[in-house]
């Protein structure tokens, strides 16, 4: 009886392992900050059962560790972390779930149920929709710079096809770096192309501005605050989302 029991009791740890890791891979893999992460996860664990002095958690760029231990037993699991963007509604939705699970004692498989929903929730705007948007983004800064309409334009689609190329690029599997690179080489190339037109009496701005996109606004905020909270590897590894 006493075997069947722990056996019992080691597969509800394990899955509220699995629940964790799962809520921490959600808010690494949408761009939440570290210090966010960490709460979340602790805030979950304290709605699963798990004390917080035998739980601990290491937060890794690609991977989480979760540790819970006492003086007999010590389980440790790990979550890859590999699909990374920028997504605050899921960041917003998990957060306000993990309250929600507290307040009205959620079952397991309730938890686990919202969870997958949040998982499955489509984006508000399909990648062509930011694309389009990026582009008229960047082709405000070639104005601010000094550009007329036509080079507005101009920057306007060569970032929409360097944006689509980095989308593209990490799809197939290309190292986000590269993915950059490729993608700022190619739409400079094209405002460059683009100059030769006579089309523009400000022939250079895009070249200036057709590539700003690949400027990563949320990570940096990102690297500054694991900075200060001295989570020093996750902040140098935030800087190249896409």
């Amino acid at each position: 009886m006493n075997e069947t029991t722990n056996e019992e009791e080691v597969l509800l740890l394990r899955r509220k392992l699995d629940l964790l890791l799962r809520t921490g891979k959600m808010l690494m893999e949408s761009a939440a900050d570290t210090n966010r992460i960490e709460r979340n996860m602790k805030r979950v664990a304290a709605y699963l059962g798990i004390p917080e002095e035998k739980l601990h958690i290491d937060i890794r760029w690609t991977m989480l560790m979760v540790n819970v231990s006492d003086e007999r037993h010590s389980f440790s699991k790990f979550q890859k972390c590999e699909n990374h963007g920028i997504n605050m509604e899921t960041i917003s939705k998990i957060s306000k779930l993990s309250w929600r699970a507290i307040e009205q004692d959620y079952s397991l498989d309730k938890y686990e149920e919202e969870l997958e929903r949040i998982a499955r929730q489509k984006r508000n705007y399909t990648p062509y929709i930011v694309a389009v948007c990026t582009g008229f983004a960047c082709g405000g800064f070639c104005k601010l710079f000094g550009g007329d309409w036509i080079a507005f334009l101009i920057t306007a689609i060569c970032t929409f096809v360097g944006f689509r190329t980095r989308a593209r690029c990490i799809e197939f599997g290309i190292n986000v770096y590269m993915s950059i690179a490729i993608s700022a080489f190619l739409c400079t190339c094209l405002a460059y192309a683009f100059s030769f037109s006579g089309w523009s009496s400000t022939p250079y701005h895009p070249l200036l501005a057709c590539a700003l996109y690949i400027v990563p606004g949320v990570p940096l905020i990102n690297f500054v605050d694991d900075m200060i909270d001295n989570h020093l590897l996750v902040a140098l590894r935030v800087l190249p989302i896409p």
